[in-house]
């Protein structure tokens, strides 16, 4: 047998082979783009976090939301948060963007008495949770948290009043506007030559029985009862601390 005829014939064959594995593996593009917007995400996470458009009409462009959080809190009881980025791509966006469907499924280390939604940076002029997520007759539907609150600012929610176990599996799965209602946010886009950015992050809270005095510039307090004011009162000092 002639080896050497072969041994030549190896750097080709090894690079036929890694064309083939690259060509099988799953595109993982950690982005999707509808109605003037594309929102991305760290493809590296691609298996904990990502979005699927649903539908452009009217104003609105409307996406399905999966997040999977893991490990344990980071500082005090919140745990790290997970981004999607919005860049305008079109003069003529979309105004609304709306997170009908949305799983969050809690494989972190503990059950959760909170979770924060936020807009950043705070300088957006415009940029939003509209207050259709808490229109009262079509409102966000939260279970099993059962108080909610938009920030004065309009660009952090809060949710609590409520525990969200860490298992078993089917039951740490949240589904928040799954029932009714949906995640609301006013893009406010740019007409050009400069278009909008902005980042939507969402972190839970670890469950606590502390309740803290009242912090100041409170707004739009909605449905809360004595325990849930307690914990949701506990997210916002804890957001302002950081």
């Amino acid at each position: 047998m002639n080896c050497k005829r072969f041994k030549n014939y190896g750097p080709l064959a090894l690079a036929v082979g890694v064309l083939m594995l690259l060509l099988a593996a799953p595109a993982r593009g950690g982005h999707v783009s509808g109605g003037g917007w594309m929102a991305s995400w760290d493809s590296s996470l691609d298996n904990m976090i990502g979005l699927t458009l649903l539908s452009t009409s009217n104003n609105n462009v409307s996406f399905a939301a999966h997040l999977q959080h893991e490990g344990s809190p980071i500082s005090g009881a919140d745990f790290e948060p997970m981004a999607f980025t919005f860049q305008q791509t079109s003069s003529s966006a979309k105004s609304m963007i709306v997170i009908e469907q949305e799983a969050v499924v809690n494989q972190t280390t503990s059950a959760w008495g909170g979770y924060d939604f936020m807009l950043t940076p705070s300088a957006a002029s415009g940029v939003a949770f509209d207050q259709l997520t808490l229109a009262p007759d079509h409102s966000l539907s939260i279970a099993p948290f059962t108080t909610r609150a938009i920030e004065e600012s309009g660009k952090e929610l809060y949710v609590g009043g409520g525990t969200m176990p860490a298992g078993p599996a089917g039951e740490n799965v949240w589904n928040p506007g799954q029932s009714d209602g949906a995640l609301y946010i006013n893009g406010a886009p740019l007409e050009g030559p400069v278009l909008r950015t902005f980042t939507l992050l969402q972190r839970p809270s670890a469950a606590t029985t502390a309740i803290p005095l009242p912090p100041a510039g409170i707004a739009g307090l909605w449905t809360v009862g004595a325990l849930g004011l307690g914990k949701l009162l506990e997210t916002w000092r804890r957001i302002r601390a950081t």
